[in-house]
């Protein structure tokens, strides 16, 4: 189930920061740990159209922060302010109809979202989180060429984990030839970006090669054609 852990974990962002009047009051009461007083300061600048508010509105019903968990409130919410074009909201109501939480299943209309969130500006988590889809085949079947696609629009975009996924594609040849040069660009930027698997990306293809093999990685000059394993 790893698409459910990564995907939630990468798209259930911080409450947004912009600051208009009842929202503002809601993020200073959040801030003093005060979630139920946030709660209706939130609600009451929702009630006036306030996109930020009904955002953060969402993510308290989706966390369980001064209410019990609701996703189907959260869902709801979030259909309202990604309606209104915020596209954090787009993508985490992507995640919930991937997913089915709180709404009915329709992976078809959770690419849509994440679609319009990168027409909006979030192309590095919206396209990694196609690219997931089509790798595991959630609601569809698994398709490495699509996975690709939308990883590689990802790692364009400087999206880490997007560039872990291509490292994993190219190691064990997933729809490609294997490429181990390839695997190591992919895993050496994303570890350069903080990407904690792209470390362990790193370790499964060093231990494919000999020193020598793996020194060629680093200097760009390794050559699957030459390879020669001791393994």
């Amino acid at each position: 189930m790893k698409i459910i852990t990564k995907t939630i974990a990468l798209l259930l962002l911080v409450l947004s920061g912009v600051v208009y009047a009842d929202n503002a009051a809601g993020l200073a009461a959040i801030n003093a740990g005060n979630y139920k007083l946030a709660l209706q300061e939130f609600q009451e600048a929702a009630n006036q159209g306030n996109i930020e508010a009904t955002y953060n509105l969402a993510l308290m019903y989706d966390r369980g922060l001064g209410v019990s968990e609701n996703k189907q409130k959260a869902a709801t919410f979030y259909q309202t302010a990604a309606k209104q074009g915020y596209t954090s909201a787009m993508l985490n109501l992507g995640t919930l109809y991937v997913n089915g939480v709180g709404i009915s299943q329709d992976t078809e209309r959770g690419i849509y979202w994440y679609q319009e969130a990168y027409k909006h500006g979030e192309k590095g988590k919206a396209a990694y989180a196609i690219g997931l889809i089509y790798y595991y085949g959630r609601g569809t079947q698994p398709n490495y060429s699509q996975s690709i696609k939308y990883f590689s629009l990802g790692a364009n975009a400087g999206n880490s984990l997007s560039m872990e996924m291509l490292g994993t594609i190219y190691l064990n040849g997933q729809g490609v030839k294997p490429d181990y040069q390839q695997a190591y660009n992919y895993f050496y930027k994303a570890k350069i970006l903080g990407d904690k698997d792209a470390e362990q990306g790193l370790a499964q293809l060093y231990a494919k090669l000999t020193p020598q093999q793996i020194q060629q990685l680093q200097n760009g000059t390794f050559k699957m054609s030459e390879l020669n394993t001791t393994s």
